[in-house]
């Protein structure tokens, strides 16, 4: 098993263990899976910053991402509301300098102009993209439903190295660390 797969099941293993036997071997083939899969980020997104909202440009972005997505079936308002709480997410990317973090918000078609109103009336410290046409949650269908995994790192293949959201917890945060070492970044 290679090493960044290894930190990511340590990772699961620790969530697997507060569920049941069948659950867990659920989660594992979501994970084996997901680890398979090419995650796009599509180049008409939309991308709000310091109270603004205009068209995303990811030509400057680092290979490796760190994605913490929302997709149509969460509550909006109230994700957004809790932004500031990945702020400690954006510090460490900014201060590691390996990686980038995209917030993506894949709002129903009807809820998008209250995302877009509601995010510059937040006035968030970080870009927010927002999937205005649909085309990240089109694109990357193979994202499991389960919130466990909405966050996640891909490579520069956009391939999933890593699956937990470091934000709060410093285990987990070393165990990113390790596997932006372990992809040699």
């Amino acid at each position: 098993m290679s090493t960044p797969v290894r930190y990511i099941f340590l990772l699961l293993l620790g969530t697997a263990l507060l569920i049941s036997c069948g659950e867990r071997a659920g989660i594992r083939k979501q994970l084996t899976e997901f680890r398979q899969t090419l995650i796009v980020i599509p180049d008409d997104m939309e991308v709000c910053n310091d109270g603004t909202v205009g068209m995303a440009d990811m030509s400057g972005l680092s290979p490796m991402k760190m994605i913490v997505y929302y997709d149509s079936t969460e509550c909006s308002a109230c994700r957004i509301v809790h932004l500031p709480d990945l702020e400690p997410l954006y510090d460490m990317a900014r201060e590691d300098g390996r990686f980038d973090v995209l917030t993506v918000f894949s709002p129903k078609q009807e809820e998008l102009e209250e995302v877009r109103v509601q995010l510059m009336v937040q006035d968030v410290p970080f870009p927010v993209y927002v999937d205005t046409f649909g085309s990240f949650a089109r694109q990357n269908g193979t994202i499991p439903k389960e919130a466990l995994f909405h966050s996640f790192m891909i490579d520069g293949e956009g391939r999933p190295v890593f699956v937990g959201n470091p934000a709060n917890s410093e285990k987990v945060r070393d165990i990113l660390l390790k596997v932006l070492d372990d992809n040699g970044h």
